[in-house]
C-alpha cells in the first residue's frame, strides 16, 4: 500500500502498478485496471451505487450481473438495513456455488471502531466505499480491496473519517464471535 495520505482512487492506481522488465524500472498498470477505474468513476445512472464493482461483487458471491445489480441497488433503500452491534447490515442470498455461506453488505459510520471478532470460518470482504484500517496488521483497506481472513483468525477494524465504510462480506460456517 502507499505510504502517503492520498485520495483513495490515486492510491488504488499507484498500488495497482506492476514492474515491467528488471532493468528499466518502468511501471505499467495491470491490463484490466483501466476498465475497472473507468467503471468505478462512472456517474451512477439509475441510482446504481457501485457501477465499477458489479463484476467483482458478482464473482465473489456467485451472482449474475443482473443479480449483483439487484443486490447493490437494494442498499439504496433505507429499510434494507438492520442494526447489528455498532453498524448496519443488509443480508442477502449468495449464489448456489457459495453453499450455505452467509452474505451481507455492511455499513459503518466514520470513526467507528468495528467490534473485535474471531472468525468461525473463512471471511472474505470486498471494500466498496470509504476506508478502514486493520488495527492488528496496520493494513489500509480502500475501495476495491479484497480481504480474506481464515477460520480462527481474530481482527478489529477502524473506519477512517470522513466517509462511512461500506463493504460486502461472505462468511463461511456462520457469524463471527464478537468480543
Amino acid at each position: 500500500m502507499t505510504d502517503f495520505n492520498a485520495d483513495p482512487l490515486v492510491a488504488l492506481l499507484l498500488d495497482s502498478l506492476l514492474p515491467v522488465g528488471t532493468s528499466t524500472g518502468w511501471l505499467t498498470p495491470r491490463p484490466e485496471l483501466r476498465a475497472e477505474v473507468l467503471a468505478a468513476t462512472e456517474t451512477p445512472s439509475s441510482g446504481h451505487p457501485f457501477p465499477g464493482f458489479r463484476r467483482r461483487f458478482g464473482h465473489l458471491f456467485d451472482l449474475s450481473p443482473a443479480e449483483a445489480d439487484a443486490v447493490l441497488l437494494q442498499m439504496t433503500e433505507p429499510t434494507a438495513w438492520v442494526p447489528l452491534k455498532t453498524f448496519l447490515i443488509h443480508p442477502f442470498l449468495p449464489g448456489r456455488a457459495r453453499g450455505d455461506a452467509l452474505a451481507s453488505l455492511i455499513r459503518c459510520p466514520p470513526g467507528l471502531p468495528f467490534p473485535s471478532h474471531r472468525h468461525v470460518g473463512t471471511e472474505t470482504s470486498l471494500f466498496l466505499r470509504g476506508a478502514a484500517r486493520d488495527e492488528d496488521t496496520g493494513e489500509l483497506l480502500l475501495p476495491g480491496e479484497l480481504l480474506t481472513r481464515p477460520s480462527g483468525s481474530h481482527h478489529r477494524l477502524s473506519v477512517l473519517p470522513p466517509y462511512e465504510c461500506v463493504f460486502a462480506v461472505l462468511l463461511e460456517n456462520g457469524l463471527p464471535d464478537f468480543d
